[in-house]
């Protein structure tokens, strides 16, 4: 099942928008109701989340269902990856389907465009794009949600995510154990315990069959662990919401 409730930061009638935490409440309380559902109608469900915060989402509904951490994910790093494999290719002026690219972390500003594992028709991403380029293409790309809004002037993206949960829940029935960046609960790995973080896993007929540890330079290591930081941080907002 592909889990899409919740509301969006809207203007009210006033002209005020709800505070971070408003919405975050509001989402919760959302997502607790889903969570019964999910347990009445369909316990032996594979969970895919893309509602947002997608963090904060994806972590309460596993509170709430404790569910084995194969059968719950989050999407958003095959939608961040979509985003800078389409940079890349506009910059270097080449096919789409040339570019191999990931994004990992947190679905937040934190997020990681891992460069050194960006190849173009299997040669390195720097062979075509600058430094700097680069630099202003992983930055457009963390903050490529919110170019998102401005273009619409409503609302947010919802075809493009659409598109990423259906490719995520066609890896899964079809049984592809297709490499993809997914949102999974760690137990460990990459030094992380019990918080949904984006990492490449092997998606296939039992959901996260595999969760990858990708070889990162040290500078990608430091910016993994800030990302995590804000995961962590979204977590603690949403066990604290909890106790109100």
């Amino acid at each position: 099942m592909i889990n899409t409730a919740g509301v969006p930061r809207t203007t009210r009638p006033d002209g005020t928008m709800p505070t971070r935490e408003e919405l975050l409440g509001t989402n919760l309380k959302i997502t607790d109701f889903v969570s019964e559902g999910i347990a009445k109608f369909a316990p032996n469900a594979i969970i895919i989340s893309i509602a947002n915060p997608l963090d904060a989402i994806v972590y309460r509904l596993q509170m709430n269902l404790n569910r084995d951490r194969s059968t719950i994910m989050g999407m958003a790093g095959v939608l961040d990856s979509a985003r800078y494999k389409l940079f890349i290719a506009q910059e270097a002026n080449v096919s789409v389907e040339n570019i191999e690219a990931m994004v990992l972390g947190g679905h937040g500003d934190d997020m990681l465009p891992i460069r050194s594992a960006c190849r173009i028709a299997g040669m390195p991403v720097e062979q075509f794009v600058s430094p700097e380029k680069l630099d202003a293409i992983e930055a457009r790309t963390r903050k490529a949600g919110g170019e998102v809004v401005k273009l619409l002037g409503s609302g947010s993206a919802f075809v493009s995510p659409a598109w990423s949960a259906l490719q995520m829940a066609e890896a899964i029935v079809y049984d592809k154990r297709k490499i993809m960046p997914v949102s999974a609960l760690l137990n460990g790995e990459y030094g992380v315990n019990g918080l949904f973080i984006g990492v490449p896993a092997i998606l296939g007929k039992n959901g996260v069959e595999q969760i990858i540890e990708m070889d990162l330079t040290d500078k990608e290591k430091e910016m993994f662990k800030n990302s995590v930081a804000s995961v962590q941080k979204t977590a603690n907002e949403v066990v604290a919401l909890t106790n109100k």
